[in-house]
């Protein structure tokens, strides 16, 4: 029971980003490359994915280790994997904000007289 209060509800916003900017991610990064260059282009997508995962987990680890310290009572485990999961949801949200004002929207094609859209 002391793993589903605090771990299982902070680890649900990082599910949710993970699910859903997965697609968007993989077309954002592939959009606009030439055919012949789409396989280096998801080689190096793959691979910055797979080394920031790594890097992710590595520090969100260590967050989640200095907040249980040495002890390894469930309720301090919980308490530092529920840290480590707030850090990743703040992460995400940050994310988005800096997705949200960085990313370019395609300019919408002008109206011809008379038709609607």
């Amino acid at each position: 029971m002391v793993f589903l209060t605090p771990v299982s509800a902070q680890s649900e916003p990082a599910r949710c980003g993970i699910d859903d900017n997965f697609g968007p991610v993989v077309a954002t990064a592939t959009v606009g490359v030439a055919a012949h260059e789409g396989g280096t282009a998801s080689g190096l997508l793959t691979s910055s994915r797979q080394i920031g995962a790594s890097l992710g987990l590595a520090a969100l680890g260590t967050v989640a280790q200095h907040r249980s310290g040495a002890s390894v009572s469930p309720q301090a485990l919980a308490d530092g994997y529920g840290l480590g999961l707030t850090v990743s949801g703040a992460l995400l949200v940050a994310a988005v904000l800096v997705a949200v004002a960085v990313l370019r929207r395609p300019a919408a094609a002008p109206l011809e007289s008379g038709t609607v859209r």
